[in-house]
Parts: structure tokens; sequence; C-alpha cells
């Protein structure tokens, strides 16, 4: 079973090793899946889905792979 943990921005980016603007470029890219936001000012990302997204890139995915994994990762979030 996995581990889930809700992150903020701030974490989100320090788990994947970037800046926050960063991390926000790559969302506008379709590279990293957007946040949930959870109150009007408060946003989160799954852990569960961040090591999905760092798996891939540690196995050297393309850009189009990654926005695959990504679609696939968003899309699962209504099936649970």
């Amino acid at each position: 079973m996995n581990n889930l943990q809700l992150l903020r921005s701030k974490a989100t980016a320090e788990k994947l090793g970037i800046s926050k603007a960063t991390l926000y470029k790559r969302i506008q890219a379709g590279l990293i899946p957007a946040g949930v936001k959870i109150a009007l000012q408060t946003t989160v990302w799954s852990s569960v889905e961040l090591d999905a997204v760092i798996h891939a890139i540690m196995a050297g995915k393309s850009d189009d792979e990654m926005k695959a994994i990504v679609k696939l990762l968003v899309a699962e979030r209504g099936a649970s």
C-alpha cells in the first residue's frame, strides 16, 4: 500500500529538486500534474503521483511520454 501524503507547493518543488517557478512552468507544459485545490488558498499535490513522475524522469522518459503519464495520473484521480 502506498503512503499517501499531501504536499504544498514548496514541499512539492523540494521533492522534485526544482524551484516553485519551474514547478509551475512544468505544470503548464503538462510534465507534472497540477495540484488539487482543497481550500480557497490551499493547493496540494499527491506524493504518490509525484513518485510516479520522479520514476518516469529517472527512467529517461521523453516529454511526450511524461505528458501521457501525467494525463493518466490525473484521469486516475476520478477513478478512485
